[in-house]
């Protein structure tokens, strides 16, 4: 129902570009304000703007104590109610009373209404002093009152944190490694400046870590939670394959076919393209060319996007090379269209997002409506971050990287490829290297790149990139662990690295043995701009933690992650680093750089920085 929604907004009012024309739409952005302005009084303690949002006659106030939680108060006292009865004004005194710093977070918001009256449901985390206290499942009713929408009743159920934590850590491992992984993130967002950033793993079929570092909005200082939505960027892309995926399965699409047996309307060109081709980025298809016929308007359909490109020649005979394209991802989207019968959105809301749990993610529409938890988008001007008041529409490559999303629905997307929804055979064809013509593998299958870890373990992912983000989804198939790592900045980095490293304290048994300790003069060799440099330094370390100074300004942060293992940690990304120590002696230190597809693995590439003690 929610995509239908969508489209509906989408034809109505962007095809005559203006809002005002569908009324629906208009009256679930005023909704959304009112959710907006309710969680930004609660940070300013702004009574008289937060009594306004209510309506003036009686409003019903109810909290009812989820399961676990109401265990634990019945075990103080035995009669108590699993609920209580209050009213907004109380709550609300309570709230500007203290002086700690409060706030609440709305996600996975649903809204129903007809002009009059409204539904509102969504999950909530509610926050004191930067520490979850209670979070749950919350209700609202609103009715339309002299034109302005005003909040009638109020029924939220509670779990403390304390009782049962919203993201459990299930053993001691999983908590040593999650500590392990805050150390890093918190590194990296202190080393490269970043505004914010998002981390989820998934394991087996648990969320074993999901959290936030930084600031969505920077200037209010409003953190970065696990339900923060971020631009997807091109791991749009492994979205949509994976709805392909879905069609593949149900014999409703053959990828080998050509192009125009699906969209009959696309020009012939010099060659033919199949859709194998188009996923693989062997097609001959350009990517963003000066000479794309993009206008600064919403495009209502695939097809619309197609005008974008579909005057260009193929750059070369298909299969005979690989060149990343985004716009022959949206031409594949036009073709999942016409195999189906169903709007390209509709087909990956029923077919991926829902059956995947994936609540947050949806096309980035930010640039026209209110989007409560979507995060600003920065870019960096000398050195300071800015916000990006003017983002990009991303209408026209939807499938490319339209979509906005978080790191928890990312890596629940790949359960697909594990729990049965697709077949063995079918993930088999998703997961085999492509081949062209001479006979030479890509290494990359349909939309996913295959590659592996520093450790020799298979990866499966896909990375992205536009303005405003920084995005990865990678996937372990042989463990079934996925990590997804997404900014609010298009940060020039490795993001592959920095997530396969983030994903080592999961993937390992982790040995605290760090031989490594004391201060070290080194001299090292550095690859700058394809140069190998000779350059000393010094490297201190001490209980886990250290650094590498050296000439030219250039510091790296060290953590201990297992044995001979550490990251380094640069305003780049995190690299794998192994240190050997004889004695009181670095008889060698190596740190590698890598990224996808790969032609080789990344164990036999040559490191871009070595070190021994002087």
């Amino acid at each position: 129902m929610k995509r239908v929604t969508i489209l509906i907004i989408i034809h109505s009012f962007f095809a005559n570009f203006a809002f005002c024309q569908s009324t629906s739409s208009s009256e679930k952005d005023k909704i959304n304000t009112v959710l907006t302005e309710f969680m930004q009084c609660i940070e300013t303690k702004d009574s008289v703007k937060m009594y306004n949002l209510f309506h003036k006659g009686p409003v019903t106030w109810v909290g009812v104590y989820a399961e676990v939680t109401q265990i634990q108060r019945q075990k103080k006292d035995s009669s108590a109610l699993n609920y209580k009865i209050s009213d907004y004004k109380t709550w609300f005194r309570n709230i500007t009373s203290k002086v700690e710093p409060r706030r609440e977070d709305f996600t996975n918001i649903q809204i129903i209404e007809d002009g009059n009256i409204a539904s509102v449901t969504f999950d909530y985390s509610f926050w004191v002093n930067e520490k979850k206290g209670n979070w749950g499942k919350e209700f609202w009713h609103l009715i339309k009152e002299s034109g302005e929408w005003k909040i009638a009743s109020v029924i939220f159920s509670m779990e403390l944190e304390m009782y049962k934590p919203e993201f459990e850590i299930t053993n001691n491992a999983n908590v040593e490694a999650s500590n392990l992984v805050r150390k890093m993130a918190n590194e990296l967002l202190n080393v490269a400046k970043l505004p914010g950033l998002s981390i989820a793993i998934r394991k087996k079929n648990e969320i074993i870590f999901a959290e936030g570092f930084g600031y969505s909005d920077t200037k209010r200082k409003i953190p970065i939670t696990s339900n923060t939505q971020f631009r997807a960027a091109s791991t749009s892309k492994a979205i949509a394959v994976t709805g392909l995926a879905v069609m593949m399965q149900e014999g409703v699409i053959d990828i080998d076919a050509e192009v125009q047996k699906y969209v009959p309307s696309y020009p012939f060109k010099e060659y033919p393209i199949t859709l194998k081709q188009l996923a693989g980025n062997i097609s001959g298809m350009p990517h963003y060319l000066g000479s794309d016929k993009l206008e600064n308007r919403f495009y209502v359909s695939t097809k619309d996007a197609l005008t974008v490109f579909s005057h260009h020649k193929l750059l070369f005979k298909p299969q005979t090379k690989y060149s990343y394209s985004s716009a022959g991802f949206v031409l594949l989207s036009a073709a999942m269209e016409g195999a189906s019968g169903i709007n390209f959105l509709d087909y990956l809301q029923d077919k991926v997002f829902n059956p995947m749990g994936m609540k947050s993610t949806e096309p980035d529409m930010g640039k026209y409506r209110v989007m409560p938890n979507l995060t600003n988008y920065y870019e960096k001007k000398s050195d300071n971050y800015v916000v990006i008041k003017n983002p990009r529409d991303v209408s026209s490559i939807w499938a490319a990287g339209g979509f906005v999303t978080t790191p928890t629905d990312l890596v629940n997307m790949t359960k697909a490829y594990a729990n049965g929804y697709l077949t063995n055979n079918t993930v088999k064809k998703m997961f085999q290297s492509q081949t062209l013509l001479s006979g030479e593998k890509t290494n990359v299958g349909i939309g996913w790149r295959i590659g592996a870890d520093m450790e020799e373990r298979n990866v499966i992912e896909h990375a992205g990139v536009t303005e405003g983000t920084r995005s990865i989804i990678s996937y372990f198939p042989d463990d079934d662990i996925a990590i997804s790592v997404i900014t609010n900045t298009d940060w020039v980095s490795s993001i592959e690295e920095t997530a396969h490293m983030l994903a080592l304290p999961f993937l390992k048994k982790i040995k605290n043995s760090s031989k490594l300790s004391g201060n070290y003069r080194i001299k090292a060799k550095i690859m700058q701009k394809g140069k190998e440099t000779e350059i000393k330094g010094k490297l201190d370390f001490e209980k886990g933690i250290g650094k590498i100074t050296l000439a030219n300004d250039i510091v790296y942060a060290l953590i201990h992650v297992s044995e001979n293992i550490y990251s380094l940690i640069s305003n780049q990304g995190i690299y794998y680093l192994n240190i050997e120590i004889k004695g009181n002696n670095i008889i060698g230190g190596r740190a590698t750089m890598y990224k996808t597809p790969m032609l080789e693995k990344p164990i036999n590439i040559k490191p871009f920085f070595t070190f021994t003690s002087e």
